[in-house]
């Protein structure tokens, strides 16, 4: 079967469903859908700066990457793709000139103009974070309940909100 991808909506649905989870005090579980909700997050944006998932390219396209994923680390390969995501939401010529031309990453973050800019800037400040969804893999589908502490859950329910109200809304 083949699904289609709505980022926005799926992101919002986890963030919901990761809610749930915690208010049950399944913290693993919970904790697994904070991470997915940040990353649609974090990938409706790269959708709309023109990141395709199904463009050929799998590794070192951040549309297919995930929080602590090694090599495709989404956090990573933002950051290695951030003058193509800046590309696609460049200031106008008059900010332009008035910033000046030699770092291109601080004259979007001064000057960013428009919706896409400033998502765009957002984004590239959550991937730069070192603390956003720290511990977070996806391979703790796979470990044993009681593996996430309620603290740890409380952390990145904090991040996949920010992220999702900064990102989505």
């Amino acid at each position: 079967m083949v699904f289609t991808c709505d980022y926005r909506q799926a992101g919002l649905r986890h963030l919901d469903d990761a809610g749930h989870l915690e208010g049950s005090d399944r913290h693993l579980a919970a904790g697994y859908h904070y991470g997915f909700a940040a990353e649609c997050a974090f990938k409706t944006v790269l959708e709309q700066a023109g990141f395709r998932k199904f463009d050929g390219k799998r590794c070192g396209n951040p549309i297919w990457g995930h929080f602590g994923d090694g090599a495709n680390n989404i956090r990573a390969t933002i950051l290695v793709q951030s003058d193509r995501l800046l590309a696609a939401a460049p200031p106008s010529a008059e900010e332009e000139d008035e910033t000046g031309a030699d770092n291109p990453k601080g004259l979007v973050v001064t000057k960013a103009s428009g919706r896409l800019a400033t998502l765009v800037v957002t984004l590239l400040a959550l991937a730069d974070d070192s603390d956003f969804m720290d511990g977070w893999h996806t391979d703790m589908r796979y470990a044993p309940d009681g593996e996430v502490e309620p603290a740890q859950c409380v952390t990145w329910r904090e991040c996949a909100v920010r992220a999702v109200r900064t990102l989505l809304f």
